[in-house]
């Protein structure tokens, strides 16, 4: 029996061998004793539409880590002003965020303030300590100013690496 060249229903593939197609895997459909009579199946048949375009596996699903709809929303509270977030003892809602300029002032307030007693200190004392006493003290200040510049810088690192997760 010679090899007839048959046509996929599916795809239009043409091809002398096989009972599923090369191309699309669909069953070939069977050929006839009649040599041209699976042409015939195949030409009389409208071909098949197009395949719609490929979507990603996940596109009608939420995100990983994203509460699903009508679930109960976790995680920084809006509404409510600062004292509000220090009295949610859920800790839906954080203090430090919002917190860590106006602290890093004060720390930089009560710094100031050592220095200037420091200062009045040593002018009331006098004697001939008061000028090393002086220079020890502004060498404490820019110190506590170093630290606490990067303890707050540390703080602020830590919560923005807590913001992108």
């Amino acid at each position: 029996m010679a090899d007839v060249a048959r046509i996929c229903a599916n795809c239009g593939n043409s091809q002398a061998t096989g009972d599923f197609c090369e191309k699309c895997g669909t069953r070939m459909p069977a050929a006839a004793a009649a040599g041209g009579a699976a042409a015939a199946y195949t030409a009389a048949r409208p071909p098949a539409p197009a395949p719609a375009a490929p979507q990603p596996p996940y596109a009608g699903q939420p995100q990983y880590g994203a509460a699903p709809p009508g679930a109960p929303q976790y995680g920084y509270v809006k509404e409510s002003g600062p004292w509000g977030r220090l009295f949610d003892f859920s800790f839906q809602g954080f203090v430090t965020p919002s917190s860590l300029k106006m602290l890093y002032i004060i720390v930089l307030g009560l710094i100031g303030l050592y220095v200037l007693f420091n200062i009045i200190l040593v002018a009331m004392i006098g004697g001939r300590y008061a000028v090393i006493s002086f220079f020890i003290s502004l060498c404490a200040a820019v110190l506590w100013f170093f630290l606490s510049r990067v303890f707050f810088e540390l703080m602020a690192t830590v919560l923005r690496i807590r913001d992108k997760n």
